[in-house]
């Protein structure tokens, strides 16, 4: 133990450490994070239904209202030519004022249509551009 002579001592030590408790908390955090990419999967599916759904509706207003136009602008031709006959027979004395302005009033109406149609059109065309990101 006593020496006079100089050696070199090393000293080597390796640890390690377990923790029981974490036992297959790697194995289960990757099943978590399966799960939820599994969730977010299904939710963007989900939603991209939607949207088809929301997308195929407003084409089918854009539809709607297209042919509603078309009618409408008949309407308003016949309208037109009523109001027409009536202010002749009104000047010839063979209606009323008041049956007059009604089909007047049918007139402006039927005009009040058109354009009321004419802007739910454009709303919808807007709407289907809207869901698709293109405004």
């Amino acid at each position: 133990m006593i020496s006079d002579e100089l050696h070199d001592y090393y000293a080597v030590g390796l640890g390690m450490t377990w923790n029981f408790l974490n036992y297959g908390e790697n194995r289960r955090q990757k099943q978590i994070l399966d799960l939820q990419k599994e969730l977010i999967d299904i939710q963007r599916e989900s939603f991209d239904d939607q949207i088809n759904i929301q997308l195929e509706t407003e084409r089918n207003n854009v539809q709607i209202y297209t042919e509603l136009l078309d009618k409408d602008e008949i309407i308003l031709q016949l309208r037109e030519k009523i109001t027409g006959a009536s202010f002749s027979r009104l000047n010839h004395g063979m209606i009323s004022s008041t049956d007059y302005l009604s089909d007047y009033n049918k007139e402006i109406l039927a005009r009040l249509l058109l354009e009321n149609h004419r802007l739910l059109k454009i709303q919808a065309v807007y709407n289907c551009l809207f869901i698709q990101g293109k405004l």
